[in-house]
């Protein structure tokens, strides 16, 4: 009975721990209409809005036209990092969609194992790259002020005796 008390207060501990959560701005990228030839980047920022430091551990693209560069450190509670996706378009026209996975110490939604970014657009072989205007890549500082923050947690209030005195 003890060491069904023991295992049951461990699994409690664990599910009860608080995690390491990631808010991105976007999660998915669209190019829209690209020309075939040239890389193409866009760069997913996001925030810790967890308790504990949040590590990401790697990044993987859904093909090796896909290469995920990511924020190498561990990111305090309420600090940012950021991941770079890069698409190479040569050889590739058409619409195409892709998918990054992101490891990471994050709590993710229950069944997900990874986080998944995608990005997305129309490779146009008869668009010249001289007529190319990549948009621009949001200004993260700009941006994060209308983020929401995740709540803080209410103190909970301990009311004991203590050499005979109520305490707080």
């Amino acid at each position: 009975m003890k060491k069904l008390f023991i295992c049951f207060i461990s699994l409690f501990a664990i599910y009860n721990v608080d995690a390491q959560e990631f808010q991105f701005l976007e999660e998915t990228h669209d190019f829209d209409t690209i020309p075939e030839g040239p890389q193409v980047s866009t760069i997913f920022r996001f925030r810790n809005i967890g308790d504990q430091a949040l590590i990401i551990s790697g990044a993987r693209g859904s093909c090796g036209c896909t290469q995920p560069t990511f924020t190498n450190r561990q990111i305090a509670p309420g600090d940012t990092g950021s991941i770079q996706v890069t698409y190479n378009t040569q050889g590739r026209p058409n619409a195409f969609s892709k998918t990054v996975f992101v490891n990471s110490n994050a709590k993710l939604t229950e069944g997900q194992t990874e986080k998944i970014l995608i990005i997305k657009g129309f490779v146009d072989s008869a668009m010249k790259i001289e007529n190319y205007k990549p948009s621009p890549i949001p200004d993260f500082e700009e941006i994060k002020k209308d983020m929401p923050k995740k709540p803080k947690k209410e103190k909970k209030i301990k009311r004991g005796k203590m050499n005979g005195k109520l305490k707080e």
